[in-house]
């Protein structure tokens, strides 16, 4: 009888853990980028009170009895489906549309490789989020919302003459470019008064003739640096503004990470997620290639949590609980009576 007991104080902890996770799906129903986790159980070890045997010449087999000791949790798995959408309006919110997950992280000025190496300079270094809220900071600088910088490709122009410019060299080496964080250069001025780049490279400036058709007109180290306005972000992760010349300057573009086995991903708290041993070779790709989502400008992508699923699962985990203390219940009334044979 203590075997059913203990069997019940289990399986109370199995259902008080995925209560744990309904609740904590629940209050994240209105958190962007959130994705839902599910509690699944297992039962537990078993005692052998007689085991199998072979058929023989005189007796049949028999088959083994055994007594269980309740049930366990088996596994937190994460549903990594995309979520709603939510209509912000802001040309530097934007969503993912499909697979993929934005790279931020802390400022490094040397950059990350595009594909998963063992030396740490690689995407898995940096965050994962699906939150794509962002905005330039007072030093022109692309940010989330916790102030990490956003990563991605500068180079516009070259990506564009080179199919194969993010890709590894021929014999499996190291990818010719490089993760940076996103910014807009700003203008320092010389000691002659003549105006200097603050930065690296030059910026890929393009202007559009009366039918509305886009001409580039190369690249300017100092038109690129001007004061910037009508800031926006393309499908494939182009980031660019118009200058004071009219002309529209290409920033960059936002990186998108294609991970492999996203169930794999670890929550880190502030909707980041980090790559582990697990989700396999992660790659940095433009938002639409490599299996990733195009972006969607002016949107969020909201929770995955369904309430009607959540308390449904609520409901079935608290009957669970119930059935388990009324286990305790009765086998403390079995135990009573044993006690109280002899008066």
């Amino acid at each position: 009888m203590v075997r059913s007991m203990y069997a019940a104080v289990a399986g109370l902890r199995a259902h008080q853990t995925k209560m744990d996770v309904i609740g904590n799906n629940i209050a994240n129903v209105n958190t962007y980028g959130y994705k839902k986790a599910r509690a699944t159980f297992r039962d537990q070890f078993y005692a052998t009170v007689k085991g199998s045997s072979a058929p023989g010449e005189t007796y049949g087999g028999g088959n083994p009895s055994q007594i269980g000791y309740g049930s366990q949790i088996a596994s937190i798995d994460v549903a990594h489906t995309t979520g709603g959408i939510a209509y912000t309006d802001v040309g530097t919110h934007v969503m993912i549309s499909g697979n993929g997950y934005y790279l931020v992280g802390q400022y490094n000025k040397d950059g990350y490789d595009v594909t998963s190496k063992t030396d740490g300079n690689n995407p898995t270094a940096l965050n994962l989020t699906r939150v794509g809220i962002f905005n330039f900071d007072g030093n022109g600088n692309l940010v989330d919302g916790n102030r990490n910088h956003v990563y991605g490709f500068k180079n516009h122009a070259e990506i564009g003459k080179d199919p194969d410019y993010l890709k590894p060299d021929a014999g499996g080496g190291t990818p010719k470019k490089t993760l940076e964080a996103l910014q807009i250069p700003q203008i320092v001025m010389n000691k002659d008064g003549s105006p200097k780049l603050d930065g690296d490279g030059k910026y890929e400036l393009v202007k559009y003739d009366a039918d509305g058709k886009a001409e580039n007109v190369g690249t300017d180290e100092y038109a690129a640096s001007m004061k910037l306005s009508s800031i926006s972000i393309g499908q494939d992760g182009t980031v660019s503004g118009i200058n004071d010349k009219k002309q529209v300057v290409i920033i960059g573009k936002i990186a998108v990470a294609n991970v492999p086995n996203p169930n794999a991903l670890e929550s880190m708290g502030n909707s980041y997620f980090k790559a582990k041993d697990n989700t396999g070779i992660v790659t940095a790709e433009i938002p639409g290639e490599g299996s990733t989502g195009a972006l969607e400008s002016g949107r969020a992508e909201m929770s995955n949590v369904d309430l009607s699923e959540e308390f449904t699962d609520m409901i079935t985990a608290q009957r669970g609980f119930q059935a388990n203390t009324r286990i305790i219940t009765v086998t403390d009334q079995m135990l009573e009576e044993l006690v109280n044979l002899k008066r």
